[in-house]
């Protein structure tokens, strides 16, 4: 087990290569067996394609422009992180 952490990557850059319905099923179940806190399992999961994934992308990045723009007392590391992502697609 160690050696699978020490080997974890975070991956920023995607392909635009479409994922079977099987590979986003199985994405999705190892999401809900990941931990949380106390067990609390906070996550909510969306699937979108086509025109639903270009609007959510479009709000999430208006909501990142937002951030962007605000106060500096009011930033927050997620903030700071956010400011970092590539738009959508």
């Amino acid at each position: 087990m160690i050696e699978a952490i020490k080997a974890r990557r975070s991956i920023r850059h995607f392909l635009p290569t479409p994922l079977s319905k099987e590979q986003l099923e199985e994405i999705v179940r190892a999401g809900m067996a990941a931990p949380s806190a106390k067990n609390l399992q906070p996550w909510h999961f969306v699937v979108t394609e086509g025109k639903a994934k270009e609007r959510v992308c479009a709000a999430m990045e208006a909501g990142i422009g937002r951030e962007r723009h605000s106060p500096p007392c009011c930033r927050t590391r997620a903030t700071i992180w956010m400011g970092r992502l590539r738009p959508c697609g």
